[in-house]
């Protein structure tokens, strides 16, 4: 039977807005003309994500100074990364749902304040534009023995925060010196918020004491996020 041959035409060159294209190194292909390109485009969610994301490290970054400063050394090293890996999480990328998720947050992990003793139990209400807080305490606070401590005291900080999570100012209040041996108790607290303060995190502090003197050690010292919410 006789065989058919075609021979084939190699195209190579510009027809059009196409390039054809015999290369030796990438075989023979077409190709759009150099220097053309498509803009990409940003869709909806790609957009709303870097929203939140702005959102939620602007918010972090504010209350990680707030943190620096009131805890001192004693604050462990990756808070900042703790921080965002807990906020990112938030159902809903707003100041008061991004700073609920740092509820139970320990400045430094290695040294809990809930191995100290039981978190207090708080009520927290506003009345004539200040904030009240109750705090009832646990009988039972426990420092290790090496440090001989003789007594403690509570110190609750609020932390305010403006409705873009970018502005912060702390307020804080101190118990006086507690026997470890005394009975459990409740004290309450009243806070003024600044006019344009729109949530608040309550931040913890229980530090040891031996002849009404702070025991300077980090076992000595534990500081917890223990409650949020909206003014």
């Amino acid at each position: 039977m006789a065989k058919i041959k075609f021979n084939l035409v190699e195209l190579q060159g510009k027809i059009g807005n196409l390039v054809f294209v015999n290369s030796k190194t990438y075989g023979t292909h077409v190709r759009l003309p150099r220097g053309t390109h498509t803009k990409a485009t940003i869709n909806n969610i790609l957009k709303q994500n870097a929203a939140n994301a702005a959102t939620v490290t602007q918010t972090a970054r504010c209350l990680h100074q707030a943190f620096k400063k009131l805890c001192g050394p004693f604050k462990q090293k990756d808070l900042w990364q703790v921080m965002l890996s807990r906020m990112f999480k938030a159902e809903v990328m707003t100041i008061p749902y991004l700073i609920a998720c740092l509820n139970g947050l320990e400045m430094n992990a290695a040294y809990p304040l809930q191995q100290l003793t039981t978190i207090p139990l708080f009520t927290t209400t506003f009345k004539r534009r200040q904030l009240m807080v109750v705090l009832q305490t646990a009988a039972t606070v426990q420092f290790t023995d090496s440090l001989h401590a003789d007594s403690y005291f509570m110190e609750l900080t609020a932390i305010w925060l403006n409705k873009d999570g970018n502005r912060q100012e702390t307020a804080s209040q101190a118990t006086e010196w507690i026997p470890l041996n005394g009975d459990a108790f409740s004290f309450e607290l009243l806070y003024t918020p600044p006019t344009w303060a729109s949530s608040y995190l309550l931040l913890l502090k229980m530090q040891a004491g031996k002849g009404g003197n702070t025991i300077e050690q980090f076992k000595a010292t534990g500081m917890r996020v223990v409650a949020t919410g909206a003014c």
